[in-house]
């Protein structure tokens, strides 16, 4: 990356990606689009530049706004997981209740018999 307008257009590029595939639930390739956001912001933070040029450029690209968007929808999908795991967890918490209150009755039976 040469320029620092390429590397934020690249960086811009990438997280429209990570927000098309959150909204389409595809997570197939998140992690590797992750990485390459990363592997670009080191590579900027490589770069000659003023705060000046770098705010403009992130104004220009409205890169903040597509930051937050994406920000939102990890958060969002965060919680969706979370609460898949809590509701297998009360299954899992109600199955082995039921589970174990059975058999405990099935060892009563077994002692009066």
């Amino acid at each position: 990356m040469t320029s620092l307008y390429e590397a934020l257009k690249r960086f811009q590029d990438i997280t429209k990606a990570i927000i098309h595939d959150l909204r389409g639930e595809e997570v197939d390739r998140l992690i590797d689009l992750l990485n390459e956001r990363q592997q670009i912001i080191d590579a900027i933070s490589n770069l000659k530049y003023s705060s000046m040029e770098f705010s403009l450029i992130c104004e220009e690209l409205c890169i903040m706004d597509l930051d937050k968007e994406a920000t939102l929808l990890i958060k969002g999908n965060m919680n969706l997981v979370q609460n898949e795991i809590k509701k297998v967890q009360q299954a899992k918490n109600a199955n082995y209740d039921y589970n174990s209150v059975f058999y405990k009755n099935i060892k009563l039976f077994d002692k009066q018999v």
